[in-house]
């Protein structure tokens, strides 16, 4: 497939999502153009995939199985069978019937975490009969570049990005993921986790190869289901997507133990809602403290690294406004850098600040990384790798190394404007007497110089 056939099938898509937003949430043009994308899908589904007598998926979340997987007696054609004469009555709910019909019948393809009716939240009927006409005629003439599974997965990605960047002028929505997925590009781990499972765009992008298990919570179900889409269309096998938010109520878990990954990652720029959940007395997430709702980052955060293994790493993009708030937070902070989890932090524009954390590794060592311009990602990138490699960085402008001693002088302010804009006191160099007595002494120097100036300017005055 050609990459400009592609654009244009992305094109396409945003335009029929324009045309249909009237009255509907970005999300819910996602999922309406995602459905109708699904009954094309299993529809052409490859033959040779559905014949093979044995296929390794997974059934639940913790244990791997064998299904067998049988041939279908006839392959059916659910798109051909949508209603395309939108006068008809009821024309939605057939589409209703038809996914929920399609979901049953494909279960072995479609359900890999354990949920049953994946479409039962998504309803037609509330669509006007010229937009559902627009989708229905839309996706048909879409059909033959929706030739396979794999270039419907480029095609729902690319227009789900293009949403975020057309939708969304905050440039983090093109950069973070890249900076993400930079920074994991060479991290080894079997199972990778977003916070924030949102559309599934961040686990794609963080996934480094075809073995990675992924999961993620997404509170909002219009999201989730999307998510699910996202997943089957780029034919993730192994995946496992729940619907509630993971401060307030985390479902991945065995028993009363919360399940454990080897990558964490978490955009956490905006929360709408109060979710700050008041104790958390089984899992324990919150005994640094809970912030204030309006810094619930801290509490992402600590929920990470609650769920990171010791030998893993974690990932999670914060306002930078954050990193300077008192009260609780700063109560947070000074326990998060004690006790050393924190390995680096990136300052990025736009007040957007990143965190990268390994739980099982202590340092006394935090690096600080200072990126004026959102074009300076892959260089950042590049300088984060060299450090991790080796311990040196070729830029010497943009970045910081923080000791423990350090960050007690600056009373634990994670702040650009206090570590890369103000003089930085090195608190090794002032239990040195000998430095002591010399810096007093030029400081005595210069004072009796600027005194002797103002006599000089008094007295002519004074003529």
């Amino acid at each position: 497939m050609k990459t400009d056939s592609i654009k244009q099938a992305v094109e396409l898509l945003f335009d029929i999502h324009n045309k249909i937003s009237q009255n509907l949430s970005d999300n819910m043009c996602q999922e309406y153009i995602g459905g109708l994308l699904f009954l094309n899908i299993v529809s052409i589904q490859d033959a040779g995939k559905q014949n093979s007598p044995k296929q390794e998926i997974w059934g639940g979340l913790f244990d791997r199985i064998e299904e067998q997987v049988t041939a279908r007696k006839e392959d059916r054609n659910y798109f051909g069978s949508l209603p395309l004469i939108v006068s008809q009555p009821e024309t939605g709910k057939k589409i209703n019937e038809l996914l929920i019909q399609a979901e049953n019948e494909n279960r072995n393809y479609i359900k890999r975490d354990g949920y049953k009716d994946i479409f039962s939240s998504i309803d037609y009927t509330v669509l006007q009969k010229e937009h559902l006409q627009i989708l229905t005629e839309g996706i048909k003439k879409l059909g033959p570049i929706l030739s396979s599974r794999q270039i419907t997965g480029k095609i729902y990605s690319d227009y789900l990005t293009l949403c975020e960047t057309e939708n969304y002028t905050d440039p983090c929505n093109t950069y973070l993921p890249k900076l993400f997925s930079g920074i994991l590009k060479y991290e080894s781990g079997h199972t990778l986790y977003d916070a924030k499972g949102k559309n599934g765009l961040l686990l794609l992008k963080c996934r480094n190869n075809e073995e990675n298990i992924l999961y993620a919570q997404e509170n909002d179900p219009i999201l989730r289901l999307v998510s699910k889409l996202n997943m089957f269309f780029n034919d993730v096998k192994d995946h496992c997507i729940r619907n509630e938010h993971a401060l307030k109520r985390p479902l991945l878990k065995s028993n009363r133990t919360l399940l454990k990954f080897d990558i964490s990652v978490c955009i956490c720029l905006s929360e709408k809602k109060s979710v700050l959940p008041s104790e958390d007395k089984i899992y324990h997430r919150f005994e640094r403290g809970l912030p204030p709702v309006r810094h619930i980052g801290w509490a992402y955060l600590s929920h990470l690294v609650s769920v990171t293994r010791k030998k893993g790493i974690g990932i999670i993009a914060m306002p930078t406004s954050t990193f300077a708030a008192q009260g609780s937070c700063n109560h947070i902070r000074k326990n998060f850098i004690r006790e050393k989890v924190i390995e680096t932090v990136i300052f990025l524009p736009d007040n957007i600040t990143v965190i990268i954390f390994r739980p099982g590794v202590s340092s006394n060592e935090t690096l600080l990384l200072n990126v004026p311009e959102w074009s300076d990602i892959s260089s950042i990138t590049d300088d984060y790798l060299q450090y991790r490699r080796n311990g040196t960085i070729s830029q010497n402008n943009n970045y910081k190394i923080m000791e423990i001693e350090d960050w007690n002088n600056n009373n634990f302010n994670i702040h650009p404007a206090k570590l890369f804009r103000e003089p930085f006191p090195d608190t090794r160099q002032e239990k040195n007497p000998d430095l002591l007595r010399k810096e007093i002494t030029l400081l005595e120097a210069e004072l009796s110089h600027i005194r002797s100036q103002l006599e000089r300017e008094i007295g002519k005055l004074m003529k």
